[in-house]
């Protein structure tokens, strides 16, 4: 067998490397930050009602929270290649993900408590990482499109960019509202559809009570009778179903 040289096994691995496709490229890595709110021990309180009434963070419904992960796609740094007068197609771009995690901290209390507590969190951070994982996939699906990108008149290249950053944004959201809704389970997603449905029919959302995630509803003069809730087959059109172990489920 020949014998190559350093350099020239170096320049062979270089070259193999530039030959495999876009979709083998590495991997947008997230930023992640870590932030944390004050949750002082409340006496004769539950873990859960002790970070009810502390939170600051608000979900979806104007629900309190206790976990919030806010996540931010961007691509910039844009080079092109012009094969072509007036035309364009992109030779480089930067796609970044950075997600911010804010989670509660316990000020106070006894060794039982604050094991409760510590494991309510770790959950709800496992959660919130979810949420950031979600983001990372469609930072990598933007990059994808990109290196897919096909030429377009220089005019309206950023443009189509655009276009695409917008469309893989608004998937990413439906995906962490599907998320949530799978992770909460059948009662909680019906339970804020409910909600939901009834805002739309004119209800007003008013904060949660002391010690409660659920907001309330300020009637406005209207009934509850005036908003159905949902039915099975209803929920089956959103792809709502129960699986063969009796689990609720989208997907």
């Amino acid at each position: 067998m020949p014998k190559y040289s350093a350099a020239c096994r170096a320049l062979v691995l270089l070259l193999i490397i530039g030959a495999m496709p876009s979709s083998l490229a590495a991997d947008v890595q997230p930023e992640i930050e870590y932030v944390y709110y004050p949750v002082p021990y409340m006496e004769g309180k539950s873990v859960g009602d002790t970070i009810a009434i502390n939170t600051p963070l608000k979900g979806r419904h104007g629900s309190r929270a206790m976990g919030l992960t806010q996540w931010r796609i961007r691509y910039g740094q844009v080079t092109f290649d012009r094969p072509t007068i007036g035309v364009c197609r992109i030779k480089e771009v930067a796609v970044t993900c950075s997600c911010r995690i804010s989670l509660p901290k316990l000020e106070g209390g006894d060794e039982r408590f604050r094991a409760e507590f510590d494991q309510a969190v770790e959950k709800t951070r496992r959660h919130e990482l979810e949420h950031c994982r979600i983001a990372v996939v469609q930072a990598n699906k933007l990059e994808r499109a990109f290196n897919d990108f096909k030429e377009h008149p220089c005019k309206k290249v950023r443009s189509k960019m655009r276009e695409v950053y917008v469309k893989i944004l608004d998937e990413g959201r439906t995906e962490q509202v599907r998320f949530d809704d799978v992770e909460y389970g059948y009662r909680h997603y019906h339970e804020l559809r409910s909600i939901q449905s009834m805002i739309d029919a004119g209800f007003e959302a008013l904060p949660a009570p002391e010690g409660r995630f659920k907001p309330r509803l300020n009637p406005k003069g209207r009934t509850r009778l005036e908003v159905l809730p949902q039915d099975d087959e209803a929920l089956a059109r959103d792809g709502i179903y129960k699986d063969k172990d009796g689990v609720w489920r989208n997907y």
